[in-house]
């Protein structure tokens, strides 16, 4: 993806967007809001900053037509319509105090680590979607690795909540929206309940290994118990 420094702002808000000269459009409906006319980008850029879900748009500059969007588009360079620009919030992720992945061979991911904030599981998926956002969805090997070099680096003392619990089936993992859990690397020896002899039905991080920082495997954790937790906004696609 080649990514040029140009901006254009809503005449009426303040809000930056910008061009990305190469994309792949074939599956922009899936996540489209509605298709308006506009004269001008920045009349599509007002429209989109003034919708809290739109993320980015695309202005064809022969049919005078704005499409809005409710994410931001990570795809392999293909022009597929003639005639169209396309734009993204700038700095979407980190201007709401998140961080995003470096890049990875999948999407990247827009998290944020509440280390000093402890809150029981679904207190703690409750505080992430008052910001539209979920526990943190670990989907494959490489977003676990990513984020347990970045747990080990900021030192979090405990394991840390991720979006998963079996609550309503054991070994059922269910993410908080009712949606299957469709990756699961659980660290040596887990899932088990045999050392505490209780009830452990949320997901975590698990924090150590013999005493050495870990973060690369999943635990099965009691759900009540307060801990440090992981927020994802789900922008990208």
């Amino acid at each position: 993806m080649i990514i040029h420094n140009i901006s254009v702002f809503s005449v009426t808000i303040t809000e930056e967007w910008q061009n990305i000269n190469d994309y792949d459009d074939k599956d922009f409906t899936l996540y489209s809001l509605w298709t308006v006319p506009g004269k001008s980008a920045s009349m599509c850029a007002n429209m989109c900053a003034r919708e809290s879900r739109c993320l980015s748009f695309t202005w064809n500059k022969f049919e005078l037509r704005c499409k809005l969007f409710s994410k931001i588009f990570y795809t392999n360079p293909q022009l597929t319509s003639i005639g169209n620009m396309y734009f993204k919030r700038k700095d979407y992720c980190t201007s709401r105090g998140y961080i995003q992945t470096s890049a990875l061979p999948q999407l990247p991911v827009c998290f944020r680590v509440f280390q000093s904030i402890h809150k029981h599981a679904f207190s703690a998926s409750n505080h992430c979607q008052e910001s539209s956002a979920t526990l943190l969805r670990i989907l494959n090997l490489d977003t676990l690795m990513f984020m347990g070099k970045y747990l080990k680096e900021i030192q979090v003392p405990t394991d840390v909540f991720i979006d998963g619990n079996d609550t309503a089936m054991e070994y059922d993992w269910k993410y908080s929206d009712g949606s299957d859990v469709t990756y699961l690397k659980w660290a040596p020896g887990e899932p088990t309940s045999l050392l505490c002899q209780c009830v452990e039905r949320c997901l975590t991080l698990q924090n150590t290994i013999l005493s050495l920082p870990y973060f690369e495997g999943m635990n099965n954790i009691e759900c009540r118990i307060p801990r440090p937790y992981i927020c994802q906004l789900h922008i990208y696609a």
